[in-house]
């Protein structure tokens, strides 16, 4: 026989509930470039963007990659998490971007 969930299993799966929710939304305005060349540097990507487009985000994470020397091990690319003022500014920075 299954037992009732006490109240406070019932408070802490709410508020887990509401979480996940605030991060559904704001994971639509999350936009990731990846795959850029290893050498790239924050300021030579920003400098490819529009500033219509700088002026709405509202955070960013720059990942810079690096270039390995012979065949040993792969190079790693760098990449750039964008966190836009709202979906719309999102999906037109990812068509204009993109292509």
């Amino acid at each position: 026989i299954a037992s009732r969930p006490s109240k406070n299993s019932s408070k802490i799966w709410f508020r887990v509930a509401r979480f996940r929710v605030a991060m559904a939304a704001k994971e639509s305005q999350k936009v990731v470039v990846r795959l850029l060349p290893p050498e790239i540097t924050e300021a030579e990507l920003m400098s490819t963007v529009p500033e219509t487009h700088q002026q709405r985000i509202k955070w960013k994470s720059f990942n810079a990659g690096k270039r390995y020397k012979g065949e040993a091990k792969p190079s790693v690319n760098s990449r750039c998490s964008f966190l836009f003022d709202s979906e719309e500014s999102a999906s037109e920075f990812t068509k204009d971007y993109h292509g």
